[in-house]
């Protein structure tokens, strides 16, 4: 029904009505929302966050001194139901914070042209925009789900397993905490952070014994052990076998060259 955008707004509403759904996306700045529910203090506003109101409910909203940027639509119809399914116009939930603001490049002044054309294809392209708008919207309230933010966090700790450096200094790099890093990996792993390093390192040096003739001490040291007697010693309780062992079991028979 209509859709805008405005940069540093410094007004705001207060006891408006609509006859429709409308949902505001705050894209930066601050301030608060209020209607009955939530009394005269209303609600802060912090971007990325939306507003979500629903018909006939009595509303005001309003920036902070120093403003923010929105953009907003008015949407109505019975193809509105299935967003509040996803979250969206919930009359108890009216400020939601986004995890992240969604790309939807230039689709408010696409939205707003295809609603001012005469032409009669006009109306289902803005409903095409209008959809993706809203479905960009529901997938950034959503909250994130634990065990990708866990599987990427021990994808990168993997990828470091041959660098001969602390475990507080790994997790750190992640940004993380050594007990964050600690429940990360067991979500993604069922493994431990220690259990999972020594893996990693076994399982580079048994491709490297195979690939390379480099000998036991450089693998040693290229997957992250400085004591090559240490690590042959640990290369056999793991493989069953020493190092120079599982060389020649993989490699005997290969055509030289």
């Amino acid at each position: 029904m209509g859709a805008g955008e405005q940069a540093d707004a410094t007004a705001g509403f207060d006891s408006r009505y609509l006859d429709s759904h409308a949902l505001v996306i705050i894209t930066s700045g601050s301030g608060s929302y209020r209607d009955r529910r939530t009394g005269a203090d209303g609600i802060p506003v912090q971007a990325p966050a939306i507003l979500s109101v629903t018909p006939g409910t009595e509303h005001g909203y309003a920036p902070d001194a120093a403003g923010w940027s929105e953009s907003w639509l008015l949407v109505t119809g019975s193809g509105v139901q299935p967003y509040t399914r996803l979250g969206l116009f919930d009359r108890a939930r009216p400020v939601l914070p986004l995890r992240e603001l969604p790309t939807l490049g230039g689709d408010f002044a696409e939205l707003r042209t295809a609603l001012g054309a005469a032409d009669p294809i006009a109306p289902f392209s803005a409903s095409a925009l209008c959809h993706r708008i809203l479905v960009a919207v529901a997938a950034a309230i959503r909250p994130a789900d634990p065990t990708d933010a866990a599987a990427r966090a021990t994808a990168a700790f993997v990828e470091s397993a041959s660098l001969d450096i602390s475990m507080e200094e790994r997790a750190r790099r992640l940004g993380l905490g050594i007990a964050e890093l600690r429940d990360a990996v067991r979500l993604a792993t069922g493994s431990t952070p220690i259990e999972l390093l020594v893996q990693s390192r076994i399982r580079m040096a048994r491709q490297l014994l195979v690939d390379t003739e480099l000998p036991v001490s450089r693998i040693a040291e290229l997957v992250g052990y400085a004591d090559a007697a240490y690590f042959s010693r640990l290369f056999a309780r793991r493989a069953g076998v020493s190092p120079s062992r599982h060389r020649s079991q993989f490699t005997r028979g290969r055509p030289a060259g």
